[in-house]
């Protein structure tokens, strides 16, 4: 078992010194010398299949001993906690102190301490879910907006029209200085959708190809290059095209095309499905919030520890940049076109910090007031769930498998009880 060395306590926040014996490292070696094997084959075995003396004697007893921390120590952080009681929250900050192969591994787990929750009548909340439903125009206006992608182009030999596409080379300049990235050839502008400065589009209605202009616009005063914002900016274009959209009619034969609908009816239907759909993921995530906003109005509580909201806001900036990144962005490039700092968004974010941070402890609050507990089948089926969606991806698997990741599955399986259940109070008649 793993050894509490010491602990302390300061302002909600628990620190704790562990040592792990070498003896209990033997099993989480063996992971490691499986993992190891990925990116380091050994000649004459097969991947993963090498015995561990062999990994380690290629490899090195150090490197095999690193790539088991990743197991040995949530396990060993997980085992104190458990064995001392500990009433935690959030995930630990963890620093390794000493590792030496034939040593015992020291390392110094940092996490918060639960604070006081006191609930109030929770059974009293008012939120409702409100009736969802969808409209004969929200059908064909997503109707339209499919023809309008599917549309073909023909380039016309007439005045560009607000429906058209035009292509332009593009000059800008400021006080006869010309801007830095604003000079653009071959750029295309649908003049029947908004454009990001305000009254381009309409100056470049009624020109013809090999047409010249020039015009002078404000630049939006919320544009993120600080020097541009706000600013009166001279424009040169020339037009190099004036395009047609040309949409399909609105047959069978467009339904099939689509999707392999045998009718428009039967398209509409499944777009008219659609959006309910996504309203009622909407309605349920509008009243999940109402019902936490409520909640935390009439609960007490007790001081809450900075490293669980400088933890959550963390959390929501690594969210945020992942997504940016699956996008094609960067997250450089995001903040430059906020024109703020990364410390500046986070001091933005941080009255939601800590409503996130406050609701993670009122479901766990009800949760043991409601008698609600997840069992380790559950968790184990949103393990499994997660691994399917990793299938090719060895890393995360492992991580999915690790005991980390068990304690948020099972935070998120009680969270999602408690939602079911605070739903099913605030529908009840009172």
């Amino acid at each position: 078992m793993p050894i509490l060395e010491s602990k302390i306590i300061t302002s909600g926040v628990l620190t704790l010194q562990v040592s792990i014996p070498q003896e209990e490292l033997a099993g989480h070696l063996e992971k490691a010398a499986v993992d190891l094997q990925r990116n380091h084959p050994l000649a004459g075995f097969r991947p993963g299949k090498a015995p561990l003396a062999e990994v380690k004697r290629a490899l090195g007893a150090m490197a095999l001993l690193d790539e088991s921390l990743k197991y040995a120590v949530p396990d060993a952080y997980i085992n104190i906690v458990k064995q001392e009681n500990f009433l935690t929250i959030g995930q630990p900050e963890i620093q390794i102190t000493k590792v030496t192969p034939a040593e015992p591994v020291e390392f110094t787990a940092t996490v918060a301490l639960l604070p006081e929750v006191r609930l109030g009548d929770y059974k009293s909340i008012h939120a409702k879910a409100e009736p969802v439903g969808v409209s004969d125009k929200e059908v064909a206006d997503v109707v339209e907006k499919i023809r309008q992608m599917r549309a073909s182009q023909k380039l016309v030999d007439a005045p560009a029209a607000a429906e058209n596409r035009v292509i332009v080379d593009l000059k800008m300049s400021k006080g006869g200085v010309p801007v830095e990235g604003g000079q653009t050839q071959n750029h295309a502008i649908d003049l029947g959708k908004p454009y990001f400065i305000p009254g381009f589009a309409e100056e470049l209605v009624g020109l013809k190809a090999e047409d010249i202009k020039k015009f002078s616009l404000p630049f939006p005063k919320e544009h993120y290059n600080s020097a541009l914002r706000g600013a009166m900016i001279d424009f040169e274009v020339t037009v190099k095209g004036v395009y047609q959209f040309e949409r399909s009619a609105l047959d069978d034969k467009f339904a099939a095309d689509v999707g392999k609908f045998a009718s428009v009816a039967e398209l509409q239907k499944q777009i008219r499905n659609n959006l309910a759909e996504m309203k009622k993921e909407e309605e349920s995530a509008r009243l999940e919030r109402a019902i936490i906003e409520e909640l935390i109005g009439q609960t007490k509580f007790g001081d809450i520890p900075t490293i669980l909201v400088e933890s959550e806001l963390n959390q929501m900036t690594a969210r945020l940049k992942a997504k940016i990144e699956r996008d094609g962005g960067t997250w450089e490039d995001y903040l430059k076109h906020l024109n703020k700092t990364e410390e500046v968004l986070m001091r933005e974010w941080l009255p939601e910090a800590v409503t996130r941070v406050k609701a993670a402890l009122l479901m766990r609050a009800i949760a043991e007031a409601e008698n609600i507990s997840v069992a380790p089948e559950e968790v184990a089926t949103e393990q499994e769930v997660a691994l399917k969606h990793y299938a090719d991806d060895a890393e995360t698997q492992e991580y999915i498998k690790s005991a980390d990741y068990a304690s948020h599955a099972k935070h998120v399986v009680l969270t999602r009880q408690v939602m079911e259940r605070m739903k099913e109070i605030s529908s009840s008649e009172k």
